[in-house]
C-alpha cells in the first residue's frame, strides 16, 4: 500500500508528519480487519514514544501517541524501528511519495513564504 496525504498549508514538524503517516496506516489495517502487522519507521522518536519507552512531550504528541499505542495492541502489530535516510530500502518510494503530494500543493506553499 503506497498512499501520499497532504497535511495542509500550516506548518508541522517532521514528528507530527510522522505520526500521521503510522496513524493512517494503523486506522487503515483496523479497518480492514488486517491484524499482526510488523511496522516498520525510521523514526525512532515516534516509535520508542509511541510504544511508551520515551516521554512524549508535546500534547498533540501525546494524543498521537496514545492513539497509535492502542491501534498497535489492537491489532497485534509490531513496531519496530530501523535505519532510515537516502539508500535505505523503502526510503526512495516514501521521499517520492512526499515530493509528488508537495508539488500538488506547491501553490499553497508558495502563499506562506
Amino acid at each position: 500500500m503506497s498512499q501520499a496525504k497532504y497535511l495542509g498549508p500550516e506548518l508541522h514538524s517532521n514528528n507530527f508528519a510522522e505520526y500521521q503517516g503510522l496513524t493512517l496506516l494503523l486506522e487503515y489495517l483496523y479497518m480492514h480487519s488486517i491484524r499482526n502487522v510488523i511496522i516498520y519507521s525510521d523514526s525512532e522518536l515516534v516509535v520508542q514514544q509511541t510504544l511508551g519507552n520515551w516521554e512524549v512531550k508535546q500534547p498533540d504528541l501525546k494524543v498521537l501517541a496514545t492513539k497509535c499505542y492502542g491501534l498497535l495492541v489492537q491489532g497485534a502489530h509490531v513496531l519496530k524501528h530501523i535505519k532510515g535516510h537516502d539508500g535505505e530500502v523503502g526510503n526512495e518510494r516514501a521521499d517520492e511519495l512526499c515530493n509528488m503530494i508537495l508539488d500538488e500543493h506547491k501553490e499553497e506553499h508558495e502563499k506562506l513564504a
